[in-house]
């Protein structure tokens, strides 16, 4: 992403649930329409109900392991748009341990691997530690 908007003009916003309709309108037009890409970093506001054809690249940090929950925000990248080969999507694994019952941040993580493996997603993992850059 760096790489691609050095010197190109870049979109950043950021909504909450305590964002105006009027304020969510003029960030997804900007995100939207942004010559040299965007980024658009939303809460759970964006789980249902919008379609997003815009998105190449998302990046899931919130967690969660409930399978309607993922495969919706998963969908918001996945809408087709005529110019768009391929998406990336990046979901934080947390946790250390999907066998130990207290760790429920690495059970709610792979329970997320599974529902992507079930509806056919490659899935490539990476694993990053202190100090990697992409």
């Amino acid at each position: 992403i760096r790489t691609r908007c050095i010197g190109q003009p870049f979109v950043v916003s950021w909504l909450s649930g305590e964002d105006t309709p009027e304020t969510r309108t003029v960030a997804l037009a900007a995100f939207r329409h942004a010559p040299a890409g965007a980024v658009l970093i939303a809460s759970t506001i964006f789980d249902e109900g919008i379609d997003l054809p815009e998105i190449d690249l998302l990046v899931l940090a919130g967690g969660g392991e409930s399978t309607i929950r993922t495969l919706q925000r998963v969908g918001r990248a996945l809408r087709p748009r005529p110019d768009k080969q391929s998406v990336a999507i990046v979901d934080c694994i947390d946790g250390f341990s999907s066998g130990n019952p207290k760790d429920y941040l690495a059970r709610h993580s792979a329970s997320r691997i599974r529902d992507y493996e079930a509806a056919g997603f490659a899935v490539d993992y990476t694993t990053l530690r202190g100090g990697d850059i992409i």
